[in-house]
Parts: structure tokens; sequence; C-alpha cells
């Protein structure tokens, strides 16, 4: 009829001596955590420079187009749009009519046709012209746009892609320091000593001195099409050509000095900086 207090003490015998009160321990130290230094106050000056630069990364775009590093690819209200540059997304609230990515409802026909004919044979050329034609309300405009297209299924450039391995509408985007690069790219074919790029525009006039001012405005735009494509595809671009189609047939220019081109797209997406209207070099 023993408790367990009982039992234990009864089974520990003189063992029962030995074991040390509680009560005599002393209990362990608090520890009191000493008062931490205050940081000083950083000056006006710095505060600012501080805010300034989070507000410029908050404020710098992920992603970047190829157009938009061009000076006739910013924005500029006031200005009349070059037929054939502008591929930024228009306004989805508009018809479907009148969405495209291109400058000109005759461009967009031409671009539109391009996409899906046949580049050797040029089969479902009528088919397409008249499809594209009514889906920008340009009936009247068929004959100039059939002729503008079979100008550019004659053009060298097109010829040898329709007999190599070629791709059109492609899609490109790579990360470059952090922001992505992006862009669409016409006509992309491969030949034995790399990859071509082909990007059309159509332009009102063959006058040499326009065509020459043009190329230049677009040459971050095809430097930034051979950049992505390179590195997309680990393989080499060994040249980008704008195939400009004028009423008097069609010219191509060759983007040159492309290497040095792609290495100032990259200092340029790298810095953050996008080409605004009558820009074409690298800002601080």
């Amino acid at each position: 009829m023993r408790t367990n207090a009982e039992l234990l003490i009864d089974g520990m015998g003189a063992l029962v001596d030995t074991i040390p009160d509680g009560a005599v321990h002393e209990a362990a130290p608090i520890a009191v955590p000493s008062a931490a230094v205050p940081t000083p106050i950083v000056s006006l000056d710095e505060w600012t420079a501080e805010r300034d630069a989070a507000l410029a990364r908050g404020t710098r775009p992920t992603a970047v187009a190829a157009t938009a590093l061009t000076d006739e690819g910013a924005h500029d209200p006031a200005a009349e749009l070059t037929a054939g540059l502008q591929k930024r997304p228009r306004d989805l609230d508009l018809p479907p009519w009148l969405k495209g990515r291109y400058g000109t409802a005759v461009g967009r026909a031409v671009h539109g046709a391009l996409q899906t004919i046949d580049l050797a044979t040029g089969d479902g050329l009528e088919a397409a012209v008249a499809a594209q034609c009514e889906a920008e309300t340009i009936p009247d405009r068929a004959a100039q746009v059939r002729s503008l297209v079979v100008d550019a299924l004659r053009s060298p450039s097109v010829a040898e892609a329709a007999r190599s391995a070629h791709w059109r509408e492609v899609y490109a985007c790579i990360p470059v320091d952090g922001r992505l690069l992006e862009g669409y790219i016409d006509l992309l074919y491969r030949t034995d000593g790399g990859l071509v790029v082909v990007d059309y525009k159509t332009s009102a006039t063959d006058d040499p001195a326009e065509l020459d001012r043009r190329v230049d405005g677009y040459r971050l735009q095809g430097a930034s099409y051979a950049l992505t494509i390179a590195a997309a595809t680990d393989e080499s671009v060994s040249r980008v050509t704008f195939l400009f189609l004028t009423p008097n047939g069609p010219i191509e220019r060759h983007l040159d000095e492309l290497e040095a081109g792609v290495e100032h797209v990259r200092a340029l997406v790298t810095a953050g900086q996008e080409i605004t209207v009558g820009e074409t070099e690298l800002t601080a």
C-alpha cells in the first residue's frame, strides 16, 4: 500500500543521502545585452544618390525590342511612321483589320503575304495577296501589293533562302545582363557560311542616298537580330540584309561592320538605354 515515492526511496537505500538538494543550487546569471551603437544618419546627398539609383533600377525596362534601339523605332507622335519599321504591339482594342506589326496597310499586306506563300514557286500568291488586302481594307491596292511581293521573290536573298533551310516570322529573345532583348525576324535561312537575317522594308523611293540614310537608322535593329539569333541558336550570323521593296524593283543592302554593331547593341541594353528621337549613339 506504499506510494511510488516511498517505493523509490526504499529501493535507493543509502543512496538517498547522496542526492543533492536542488534548492541549494544557484540560478544561472541572466545576461544583460549591451546597448548597440546607433548607425549614423547618412547625409542628404548620400540618401538622394541611393534614392535616385533605386528609382532608376525600378523604372528600367526588363525587356527591350530590337526596334526600340533605332532612331525611327523611338516613340515620336509628331513624326510620320516609316513603313515597315514599327513592329511593336498595337492597341489591342482596335478591330482586327487595324491591328498589325507594320507601319502602313500596304507594308502589312506585303509582309503578311510573304509569311505564307511558297518562296520558291510563289504558290498561294494570289490568294494570300487577296486575303491580306481584304484584311487591311485595301482591295484596290492588290496590284501594288502583288508587284512588291513578286519583287521580293526574285530578290537574291529570298531566292537563296528558298533553296535553303529557312524560317519566317522568327521570334528571338535572349537575356542580356538582366534584361531581355527580343525581336521578330522576317526571314532567316542557313548557308554554308552561317545564318542570314533578312528584313523586308517597303520603300517609296530607290534613291541611294535615302536608302543609305534608312540603313543607318536600322543599323542597331539589324545588329540586335544578329545578336539574338546567334545567342539563341549558338550559330554564327554571317549577314544581315535589308530588302527594300521599291516601285522600281527590289534593292538589297547588307549591314556592314556587323560585329561592331552587335557590341554597340549589347552596351546599350546593358546600360538600360533606349534610343530616343534623334540619337544614334550610346549615352552615359
